[in-house]
């Protein structure tokens, strides 16, 4: 299992590369790993304020490429030197050229690294800005998740203990694709010896569920209640079967159906602190719906969330027989 590991040599606090360290350390104790640090190097990650759609020369990086290498190397020493799981584990870092100075350019040189190594993971640290600092300087790790085919694996500064990869909580809305990323998670419990926790949250009969274009969970105004009673009890059939399913598939599996009004954001955050889940994970997308992540509540646990946060995305239709993900699960 070949995991990238996105390194920002610039930005990156000190505090958010111990706890990347830390849990790759821990995964690579459970798992087959192969971890290779990457990092992109581009204007953009420099700030060196080069024109966003016209390249600059082939020598632009020439002056800084030397330090970078050393830069990342060092880092990675740094942090790998005490945990020793990581360290058997690692690949010789990578660094990624990217002439243009744009976010969007750098995670599509990343994804398309990504993709040419068949990795199953990009794992990446998260700042969790707001407001216009991370609108003026773009948020990479959001538009990784909106973009980018392979999963990514989110580590915040929410996070203040290294989890042990116990208890997984995947939380869903039974949309389209959903089942196919089921049975992926499915696949990663089962290698890791972790338990499984299937979430799903139904909207309140007297509410309209729409929270900052939360296609997730989404929903609107149910005006029977003969009729939302059915939905429920379709719901709870549902997951019940999908539990059943990985419960014979060697994982044990709870099916939590939550009913309750108010933020689901904030619910799913309870529950991971009660559960004391180790992994969260969650869909990118539901079906034709793309443009409403950044925004809605997989953004919000993702900047939240005190542990890892596992962002899968849909496989396109026809590449389920030809995608590494697919083969592996």
């Amino acid at each position: 299992m070949l995991i990238l590991w996105a390194i920002d040599a610039v930005r990156e606090p000190g505090s958010l590369m111990e706890q990347s360290a830390a849990v790759l350390d821990e995964w690579a104790e459970r798992l087959s790993l192969r971890i290779e640090p990457v990092y992109v190097f581009s204007p953009a990650q420099l700030d060196l304020g080069l024109d966003v759609e016209k390249p600059p020369s082939e020598d632009w990086a020439a002056p800084y490429r030397a330090s970078s290498e050393k830069m990342i190397g060092d880092l990675v020493q740094t942090y790998s030197s005490s945990h020793p799981h990581l360290r058997a584990a690692l690949l010789p870092p990578k660094i990624i050229h990217q002439p243009r100075s744009s976010v969007r350019a750098a995670v599509e040189a990343l994804e398309n690294y990504a993709v040419s190594r068949q990795a199953e993971w990009i794992m990446l640290a998260t700042h969790g800005r707001r407001g216009v600092w991370r609108l003026l300087m773009g948020s990479f790790a959001e538009t990784l998740l909106l973009r980018a085919q392979t999963p990514t694996l989110t580590i915040g500064p929410q996070m203040l203990e290294t989890p042990s990869l116990k208890r997984i909580l995947f939380a869903t809305d039974f949309g389209e694709g959903s089942k196919a990323l089921f049975r992926e998670v499915v696949s990663f419990a089962k290698k890791s010896q972790s338990n499984l926790l299937l979430y799903h949250s139904v909207p309140n009969l007297l509410e309209p569920i729409f929270q900052s274009g939360a296609y997730l969970f989404s929903g609107s105004w149910i005006p029977a209640r003969n009729y939302f009673s059915e939905e429920v009890q379709e719901r709870h059939r549902r997951g019940s079967a999908w539990a059943r399913w990985a419960t014979h598939q060697g994982v044990e599996c709870q099916f939590i159906l939550d009913e309750t009004s108010g933020n689901i954001t904030e619910h799913i955050l309870s529950l991971i602190g009660r559960e004391k889940v180790d992994l969260l994970a969650l869909a990118s997308r539901s079906g034709a719906v793309t443009s409403t992540l950044l925004g809605s509540i997989t953004r919000q646990l993702v900047r939240a969330a005190p542990c890892p946060v596992w962002v899968l995305n849909p496989l396109p239709p026809g590449e389920a027989s030809q995608n590494p993900r697919a083969l592996a699960g």
